[in-house]
């Protein structure tokens, strides 16, 4: 039998496909699905899994075949041709649907809650040519109210998701049984529609991915909180992490997860973030887990070091003998503060004045660089430092967390460059001014607070790929976590003296707050280097 994955004849990543404009895909395909860009996506390896499954819970139900939905109180388990309702808490049936004959209904896939009803994909697999719908069905009793006629299609309709606007349908083509001839799984792919079921856009599977099917194609796909798609095939038990690109006709394969799952749909809880339902079909198994980081080991942490570098009595914040300290002790970034000369110089100091440390209560922003530069610490003579100086001698050895406290256009743009030169930018961490977060969005990872980043996410914007969430260690827990997380963003507490000083014990508070953001899975931790002991190696 020919493998029709690898046939170049075959292969649309390797032919133009057959065009025939009676058909509205055939003219996407053409129009949208750019070979020489899946070609650069296939490419691409897939990183080291970041995330694992928890299992929460399953339950056993003949009708766990095909896929999960859920709503806010309720798990709907899909078969061929069955649907059934169950509680989400006590996880009792509730409902059941079975489709009569003069239905047409024949091969129901995964489904999706969108308000009151269900949508469910549906082909006539495995017949051919294929044809697909989407049946759509009442939540509260289960009743059959309206099909959406998808009509002949390259492929079979499995999936159906409504993200940003519009409605997003996956279509498998197989190798052998159910399979077109001439076709296999290289021609399974996803389409856009308009909320009046109009084609508008669609896009190839990278091939990592098309390559885990074998013979058979894609079953399950839906989008996560943090904007990325998350997709199965028939039966390998591992979750597709795929990113919509800015350009070009396929998809971009992010990660690869292992998951309690044989294949076929998935579905996130719409309350809980972070919670998947997944099927284990042959034992006709449904499966509650929560997405987390991966383990991580202690020599695995990144650890920030607050107030630029290891601080004691002895060795001042900003200093370089302190930034010397944290490179020695393991510590992969530094916290810097910026503040600006009165001549528009990015000096590496928190305060606003210079008295804590040099006993002078002049201002940095009323000072010129030549008068901050001959200032000394009453403690250790040591000296100011502009920006410039600090990256030269660490970049490629630390990385750096800048807490910009003012603004404006043009001290901002200096920083940029400054890091931009050295090749610290990417890399950078950036909190501070509002304005200063704005300007570094999408050049450094920006820090947000919590509701900013589900603002962006619902905005549409890519928070995984330019924020972070920086919060005090003191105000995350497990609900909070699990909302970041869902999110796909990275979690850095904060965990310094300046939470705990006024505390009845600060340090045995901080050393909870520590342990419990271990315990949670968190890999990041900004902290003061008095605190550093709970989690160095």
């Amino acid at each position: 039998m020919t493998n029709h994955s690898n046939d170049p004849r075959t292969d649309p990543r390797r032919v133009k496909p057959t065009v025939n404009l009676g058909l509205a895909l055939r003219a996407l395909l053409l129009a949208g699905l750019c070979v020489m860009a899946a070609a650069a996506t296939w490419s691409q390896q897939p990183l080291k899994p970041s995330r694992s499954f928890h299992e929460l819970w399953r339950i056993q139900a003949p009708e766990a075949r095909q896929g999960p939905a859920a709503d806010a109180d309720s798990i709907y388990l899909v078969s061929n041709q069955t649907i059934a309702k169950f509680d989400k808490t006590t996880r009792a049936r509730l409902l059941t649907w079975q489709a009569a004959p003069e239905t047409g209904i024949v091969h129901l896939n995964s489904g999706l809650v969108r308000g009151d009803k269900l949508y469910c994909a549906h082909s006539n697999y495995p017949d051919v040519p294929m044809a697909s719908s989407i049946e759509i069905f009442d939540t509260e009793t289960l009743a059959h109210v309206e099909t959406i006629n998808l009509g002949l299609q390259q492929g079979s309709a499995t999936w159906v998701d409504f993200h940003r606007g519009s409605w997003w349908v996956g279509f498998a083509n197989y190798e052998g049984r159910g399979g077109a001839p001439g076709r296999g799984p290289a021609w399974s792919h996803v389409v856009r529609y308009d909320e009046t079921w109009r084609p508008t856009g669609g896009y190839l599977l990278p091939q990592e991915v098309v390559d885990r099917f074998g013979t058979r194609s894609n079953s399950g796909g839906v989008f996560g909180p943090d904007g990325l798609l998350y997709a199965t095939g028939h039966d390998a038990p591992e979750i597709y992490v795929l990113r919509l690109p800015d350009a070009g006709g396929a998809l971009e394969l992010v990660e690869i997860l292992p998951a309690p799952a044989e294949g076929q749909g998935l579905a996130w809880d719409p309350v809980d973030p972070g919670v998947v339902y997944t099927l284990i079909k042959a034992e006709r198994e449904v499966v509650a887990s929560r997405l987390v980081p991966a383990p991580v080991a202690a020599h695995e942490r990144l650890l920030i070091a607050h107030r630029g570098g290891v601080v004691d009595e002895d060795t001042p914040e900003n200093s370089f003998a302190a930034m010397d300290l944290a490179l020695a002790r393991g510590y992969e970034m530094v916290e810097i503060d910026l503040r600006r000369s009165r001549d528009g110089v990015a000096v590496v100091h928190h305060d606003t004045d210079f008295m804590r440390f040099y006993g002078d209560s002049r201002r940095v922003e009323d000072l010129d660089w030549q008068t901050i530069s001959k200032l000394r610490t009453v403690r250790g003579n040591y000296r100011p430092l502009r920006l410039e100086e600090v990256v030269r001698r660490y970049a490629g050895r630390l990385r750096f967390m800048l807490d910009t406290k003012v603004g404006g256009p043009a001290f901002l743009q200096r920083i940029e460059a400054i890091l931009r030169s050295a090749g610290a930018l990417e890399s950078a961490y950036v909190i501070g001014t509002a304005e200063s977060r704005r300007f570094f969005t999408g050049k450094a990872l920006v820090g947000l607070p919590l509701g900013r980043l589900e603002t962006a996410a619902e905005a549409g914007e890519r928070v995984a790929e330019r924020y972070f969430l920086f919060a005090h260690g003191r105000d995350l827990g497990a609900v909070e976590l699990n909302r970041a997380r869902a999110l796909g963003v990275r979690v850095v507490p904060s965990i310094n003296t300046f939470h705990y000083y006024d505390l009845p014990s600060p340090r045995a508070t901080a050393r909870r707050d520590t342990e419990r953001m271990l315990s949670l899975g968190v890999s990041e931790y900004q902290i003061d280097s008095t605190f550093d002991v709970w989690l160095r190696p």
